[in-house]
């Protein structure tokens, strides 16, 4: 379409062109648009009818021989036929008359059936729906409709390129606008659309990111409000749509004040600032912080700031003013709740509550979280301490938001308590959507230390441990120890490798010490401090009276170097600003519960320091007695020495008068645009280390250096490339006697090469053995592996893929016959990795030639580098990184291959593999290396290529789990794998595929032509008609049917139903999902979501949806980690499967007695009768029609089945249930049925 533009705009228009184009598969509407205006008016009807007819003869010409008809078998008058019409179409929407009546010989499904035989003919497919399509006008705000000109949009994009780079380009921009049009569309959409098109170009240039954000923006001008005091009038007057009752966004007070100074207000906003914003920036607003009317936004950035520094000033006009002005050019933002809610109704602008559980009974607990929900429902974040609460766990429910429950590790109940965030084990001990905090006092770090005993105890039975601290603390405890008190005595190690574990797993726990966080505190005169918050750098004292507040501002310091030099004078100008804005807040909130307001009217915390503030407006009430009015400031309690830039003596003086509380912020941020090639392939390690190579022991020092400058505390965030016990453990002491309050908030952890590699490759069963097990399961902890100790081998029997011996014990741990006895009679590959010195495993497992057997003898290696390398650490580190590097340039490459190539070209290519990584990978290493090493070298790469190239697809975990009943009721199975034609297709959703045989018709066919004797099948998926001479033998077990709705965090609103906030947007392509969102949630808004379980869950997390719903078996039979999200699992007869969904059916030959009678022996009766049940339902509907359609069945304990069955007869129509119950099952489906029709056609809902 390019080069016709440029061969039309300089008068060589090669007539043939545009009309080859648009039967070829372009767009007819794009074409129909290069005509109307620039061949229209130059020539005359009947001329472009015969370019058109010319066009058409030749292509039918082409056809006939083309390749879609020699691969595939396509009818060649078919698709002359189709050329017809999409001239016929053309000719129309050109002026002229349809020259060939032809209609479109293509049914969408027999279109769909061809596909994935050819790729030339699916491109050609896919082109050819497009063209079918006319978009050539578009609807503007007021509801006119006006021509979709390719230069009117490439001049409005053109138009918001000022001052960007020349490589923004947005006739590219323009271009994947135009091909994205539809009926219908509105201009805002299409502003819309290239936004997110000019987005996606962000990683060629940074600068496509402002082009996406100026066309957001000026898309949000043109559909609000020009002026402020008009757009939150209308916020002021909203109505619910629901109700018709009042629902006002804005504070009376506040609409009040704007009224009356609407014409400064009005004046003072400078709408260009929202401009400023990038587009992630911008959508963020739009997503989260500005007000909305009915679904869309009804204000604009710059109104919003407007509305929050009034919110905070109220009839301080002039303060409000220089508020907006500050925070729209950038030198600072307040906290979200502020942004959130300011100028509301319900103002609550306080960042961090702490709360501790008010009595151990019921009463206590309940009280407790509900001040929780109240919190939690005005946006705050929540720190819970909860260690006097008895043990074995009054505290075991499940609590929703963002809470950070804290624990002292003498808690009786601690084991349970850092399991709670695991991915497995039991579910009613699970609950995920919280986040856990150690609260870990320095008598458990120095028996831990010393390897020494730790007691666990009760609250209820040892009280006032949670009340003191320091020598205090270790005094109480010990009596304690001493007077036998204690409900269990454990080594201090034992525990400590469990934290370990867990944080290794989950990210959790939060590691804070309570006695640096206390002693240093200057609260410390009213009492013992109990947690901190969500966010671990909030430390105040909490009372039953009292739940702890602060205030939270952010400055932007990059903003304020100037010219090379860090301008001091404008950052104490805005410091001053926000603490007066600060106070503002704590006079003007919204007070959730009473005792946030006695805390925040007591203490008087905000995030910012300003020297002169107590000048103006005096201490804070519990200020007495503090340290800092003693003279007393953070740095002496840290026993640091000061530089002599600052006036320390003096501020001592004048906060010993006046009162003082610091809060610092650094952030840094680079791109480089020239680089982004080399640091993608760098993966972002190039001039600036990345996270994963900063030394954390650099991170912690700093961390301590700022400890004594800031009154409270830090975040600290650890990132470890491959966290084991031993080196967690060092960090962890080192910070502690660093005196950090806060140890650690996450631990961002990878996995080490190896284990990492094997197991996104499919391998889930590994198994890892030590001479000890703590260190085994320290490793297995990295994969979700299992790990064991050496005596256990000989035991074990759950089988492996892949087996890592590590334990250096100098004897050969896996002899042949270990060997044999562990592989049984298992004839799949395996790998053998041995990481010891001297080597575990015995040479002569590797003679076994039954066995594809892949063996990574690292000792080979290390002893041959060891030549260049002196100190064992350096030897075995290199090697470790030699082997890592390799491992992911394989990694890489057979990603590549996958991609690629056909398995049948593999071979061919493994040298030239090979070649390619020796020459990059180890390029340096080579330098340094002598043959013998470069040859072991290559013999890693070789073995990894041949375990890839050589062992077929890991089979099914259903057919394993098949297998292994089959062989324990003594029969000999051997599992083939079969790709079905839904394997491959990826373009359809599941729903279009269910029930119709996409995954099962080449198995049965494998059946039919006696080349297997059973087929493992999902039953959901098989035709309610089966092949003749096929049949269902058994149903052996059903997984959870429930379907699962997985909500971003963020979207989480627990007064709605499904904990999911109003109007959100919901991702399913399935139609029976479809029908019962929309019934029980009306505002729900649905798209289409394509793509496995990991890439849909990968969108929500991107933002491409609010939620999402997934069928529970599916995300378990993955294991797939969705910690970070809020999981509602629907209840089945609310919410209704598929028919027979998550169930396994075996299926036979009908003639095959002797496998009749095997399945006899599996079969679940139980299972098998209330399915047949659910799919009968399907069957009378004639095998499930297009209609959606759920059914579920249970059989109650007297024999009594209840059916509930739903069905829509479209995804528009509104659906209709029934539940029917009976002992009869074929009268059940029936009578079903028969109620579902009758509903249908009398239109009840």
């Amino acid at each position: 379409a390019e080069w016709a533009l440029n061969w039309i705009d300089n008068g060589c228009f090669a007539e043939r062109l545009i009309a080859f184009a648009a039967v070829e598969g372009m767009h007819c509407d794009f074409a129909c648009l290069l005509y109307n205006d620039h061949i229209v008016n130059k020539l005359p009807k009947e001329r472009v009818k015969k370019i058109i007819v010319d066009a058409v003869n030749i292509e039918k010409e082409f056809v006939t021989d083309a390749l879609p008809v020699k691969l595939i078998g396509m009818n060649a008058d078919l698709m002359a036929q189709y050329i017809e019409f999409v001239a016929d179409r053309l000719l129309v929407e050109l002026g002229n008359e349809k020259v060939y009546n032809a209609t479109n010989p293509f049914d969408f499904m027999d279109m769909i059936s061809l596909q994935g035989k050819s790729n030339f003919f699916e491109v050609r497919v896919g082109e050819y729906q497009k063209a079918s399509v006319s978009n050539t006008s578009a609807e503007d705000k007021r509801g006119r409709r006006e021509a979709i000109k390719f230069d009117k949009i490439t001049a409005r994009i053109k138009k918001l390129c000022y001052g960007l780079h020349p490589a923004v380009d947005p006739i590219e921009i323009a271009k994947k606008v135009i091909n994205g049009l539809y009926e219908g569309v509105t201009t805002s959409e299409l502003d819309n659309l290239a936004a997110e098109v000019a987005a996606t170009n962000t990683v060629k240039h940074p600068d496509y990111a402002l082009l996406a954000s100026r066309i957001a923006v000026s898309n949000l001008h043109k559909n609000t409000q020009k002026c402020f005091s008009d757009a939150m009038k209308a916020l002021y007057e909203y109505v619910d749509p629901k109700t018709g009752e009042p629902a006002a966004l804005l504070a009376d007070d506040v609409h009040e004040i704007i009224e009356k100074n609407k014409d400064i207000l009005d004046s003072a906003i400078i709408y260009d600032r929202d401009f400023r914003y990038d587009f992630f920036g911008f959508k963020t607003l739009e997503r989260s912080y500005l007000l909305k009317l009915n679904g869309k936004v009804g204000e604009r950035p710059q109104q919003m700031i407007m509305r929050v520094s009034i919110g905070i000033h109220k009839e301080d006009i002039d303060a409000a003013i220089e508020t907006y002005h500050k925070m729209s050019e950038g030198w600072f933002t307040h906290a979200t709740p502020t942004l959130f809610n300011a100028g509301t109704p319900k103002p609550q602008m306080s960042s961090c509550f702490l709360l501790t559980m008010k009595k151990d009974s019921i009463d206590g607990i309940y009280d407790t979280l509900k001040q929780c929900a109240q919190i939690s429902q005005s946006a705050g974040g929540i720190g819970l301490s909860i260690h006097d609460i008895r043990a074995k766990g009054l505290y075991k429910r499940k609590a929703q938001g963002s809470f950070a429950i804290y624990l002292e590790p003498c808690h009786a109940d601690v084991f349970d308590f850092l399991d709670m965030r695991k991915n497995h084990g039991k579910e009613e001990m699970r609950a995920r959507d919280l986040f856990y905090a150690l609260w870990m006092p320095d008598l458990f770090m120095k028996r831990v230390e010393e390897n020494g005993e730790w007691t666990l105890m009760c609250p209820h039975e040892c009280p006032g441990l949670s009340d003191c601290y320091g020598e205090e603390f270790e005094k109480l405890y010990t009596k304690y120890e001493k007077e036998g008190k204690g409900r269990k005595t454990i080594k201090a190690q034992e525990l400590w490798f469990k934290v370990l574990e867990a944080q290794i797993e989950t990210g959790n726990p939060y590691i804070l010490y309570k006695d640096a966080a206390n002693e240093k505190s200057n609260q410390k005169n009213l009492g013992t401090i109990k947690s901190s918050n969500l966010c671990t750098e909030i430390i105040e004292y909490t009372a039953p009276d009292e739940v702890a507040v602060c205030n939270l501002a952010s400055v932007a310091l990059p903003k304020f170097v100037i010219d090379g030099k860090f301008d001091h004078d404008k950052l104490f100008e805005v410091s001053y600003l926000i603490t007066k804005n600060l106070n503002r807040i704590i006079d003007n909130n919204f007070y959730p519960v009473p005792e946030a307001r006695n805390s925040n009217m007591r203490h008087r915390p905000i995030g910012l320091e300003c020297k002169d503030l107590a000048k103006e407006d005096g201490p804070y009430e519990t200020y007495e007695g503090s340290p800092v009015s003693q003279g007393i400031l953070q740095f002496d309690m840290w026993n640091e020495n000061p530089s002599d830039r600052w006036e320390w003596d003096i501020l001592r003086e004048e906060i010993k008068e006046h009162g003082h509380l610091l809060r610092d912020l650094v952030k840094l941020d680079l791109w480089d645009e020239d680089m982004r090639q080399k640091l993608m392939a760098a993966n972002g390690s190039a001039l600036y280390k990345t996270a994963w190579e900063i030394s954390q022991k650099a991170i912690i020092d700093m961390a301590a250096d700022r400890g004594a400058f800031i009154c409270q505390s830090q975040s600290l965030n650890i990132f470890m490339e491959s966290a084991n016990f031993a080196k967690l453990t060092s960090m962890h002491f080192y910070g502690w006697k660093k005196g950090l309050k806060t140890g650690i908030y996450y631990l961002r952890t990878r996995a080490a090469a190896m284990a990492r590699f094997l197991s996104k490759h499919g391998y889930k069963n590994i198994a890892i053995f030590n001479r000890t097990e703590s260190r085994a399961k320290e490793l297995a902890a990295q994969v979700g592996a299992r790990g064991y100790g050496l005596d256990q081998l000989p035991n074990y029997q759950e089988g492996f893929d892949v087996l890592i011996a590590c334990t250096g014990s100098g004897n050969t741990v896996v002899s042949r016959d270990l060997f044999d006895h562990l592989c049984g009679e298992e004839t799949s590959g395996k790998v053998l990795i041995d990481l010891a010195i001297p080597a575990d495993i015995e040479a002569s497992v590797f003679d076994r030639t039954d066995l594809r057997l892949t063996h990574i003898n690292i000792e080979e290696l290390r002893i041959t580098a060891e030549k260049n390398l002196h100190e064992r650490s350096q030897e075995i580190s290199k090697c470790e990184e030699i082997v890592e590097e390799g491992i992911a340039e394989f990694e890489q490459i057979h990603k590549e291959r996958v991609v690629e190539l056909a398995m049948r070209e593999i071979p061919r290519k493994v040298k030239e593999i090979r070649e390619k990584a020796m020459t990059t990978v180890y390029a340096k290493e080579i330098e340094s290396l002598d043959p013998q090493s470069k040859e072991v070298l290559n013999k890693v790469i070789s073995y990894l290529e041949k375990k890839y190239i050589s062992v077929p697809m890991k089979m099914a975990r259903e057919a394993r789990h098949i297998k292994s009943k089959l062989e324990g009721l003594g029969h000999a199975v051997e599992i083939k794998i079969i790709k079905t034609q839904g394997d491959i297709i990826q373009h359809l959703s599941f729903d279009k595929m269910e029930g119709k045989g996409f995954f099962t018709k080449e198995l049965e066919k494998e059946l039919l032509e006696e080349t297997i004797d059973l087929a493992v099948h999902s039953f959901k998926d098989l035709e309610t008609n089966f092949p003749e001479g096929l049949t269902i033998a058994a149903v052996t077990d059903r997984a959870n049917p429930r379907d699962v709705l997985l909500i971003r965090k963020a979207n989480v609103d627990t007064s709605q139903k499904w904990d999911l906030k109003e109007n959100p947007l919901v991702g399913t392509s399935s139609a029976r999902r479809k029908i019962q969102l929309m019934k029980h949630r009306p505002d729900v808004r649905i798209d289409d979501i394509r793509g496995n379980v990991p890439t849909r869950v990968n969108k929500l997390r991107d933002g491409m949806f609010d939620a999402i719903v997934l069928a529970k078996a599916g995300l378990d039979r993955l294991e797939h980690d969705v910690s970070d999200l809020h999981v509602h699992v629907f209840d089945p007869t609310e919410f209704i499967p598929a028919p027979a969904q998550g169930a396994l059916a075996m299926q036979i030959r009908e003639d095959d007695v002797r496998m009749k009678e095997v399945m006899v022996k599996i079969n679940r009766e139980d299972i098998a009768t209330t399915t047949s049940i659910e799919r009968r339902v399907l069957n009378l509907f004639e095998g499930g029609c297009q209609m959606p359609l759920g059914a579920y069945c249970v059989r109650a304990a007297n024999g009594t089945f209840e059916l509930r069955a739903v069905m829509a007869e479209t995804v528009q129509h509104s659906p209709v249930e029934v539940i029917v119950t009976g002992t009869d099952p074929e009268k059940l489906a029936q009578e079903a049925v028969a109620q579902l029709k009758s509903k249908a056609l009398e239109g009840i809902s």
